[in-house]
């Protein structure tokens, strides 16, 4: 009865979701690849970091035209790391402390959905800059601090907060769930931030949309 319920919702919050305006619908995953094809298109050959790299590589399909690309993955579980087979390196650590590199390894340093999962962004954002190359990109990709579902999870403890999302969406199960700051991931921060560990130009993109999460009900 309820599982045909939440089917229901989620048929209505699609055809919803497909009648919206362009501007609240722009599929920001696309956004980021294409945002890393184009850097990996302009500058030639490339060396990435990929952190919480996990099982997968989204973005290995835009190096694979250059022998001389290369993608190092980063992440903390072995299990998921050891399924990776899209990029060149594995290197199981924890980003959240000391990345494990020399300085100026990288042209690119990337991640999405990982800022939000680290307490201290500054000193991250400040040791990425340093083993990024003279001229290397910086992109990422994260759920703001104050979209209506980060403010849910902060006010919920961790293990209510992940029953929940698994009882309503039990495909989440995977990859979703993990214990979430939200520290600094709203603009200001962001700005504070990447300005004083010297990037230079900043391009922040905003999305105003409402998170998948919520669609087993459609008020939501």
């Amino acid at each position: 009865m309820l599982s045909s319920f939440f089917d229901r919702n989620r048929r209505i919050c699609s055809w919803i979701e497909d009648r919206l305006p362009d501007e609240f619908t722009e599929n920001f995953n696309r956004t980021y690849e294409n945002t890393i094809r184009d850097i990996v298109a302009d500058i030639g050959p490339v060396r990435i970091l990929d952190i919480g790299g996990g099982k997968k590589c989204h973005i290995a399909r835009f190096c694979q035209s250059d022998p001389d690309n290369r993608i190092t993955a980063l992440d903390v579980d072995f299990i998921e790391m050891s399924q990776n087979t899209d990029v060149n390196d594995r290197v199981i650590g924890d980003a959240t402390k000391t990345l494990p590199f020399a300085d100026n390894s990288f042209s690119l340093v990337t991640s999405r959905s990982f800022l939000e999962h680290i307490s201290d962004t500054n000193a991250f954002f400040k040791d990425s800059a340093r083993i990024l190359r003279t001229g290397g990109y910086f992109v990422h990709l994260c759920p703001g601090r104050y979209a209506p579902f980060a403010v849910l999870n902060r006010l919920l403890p961790h293990r209510v907060a992940t029953k929940i999302l698994y009882f309503f969406h039990p495909k989440y199960r995977q990859n979703c769930g993990f214990y979430a700051f939200y520290k600094d991931t709203y603009h200001d921060a962001v700005m504070r931030n990447l300005t004083e560990s010297g990037y230079y130009p900043i391009n922040v993109h905003h999305r105003y949309y409402q998170s998948v999460y919520f669609s087993f009900f459609v008020p939501l």
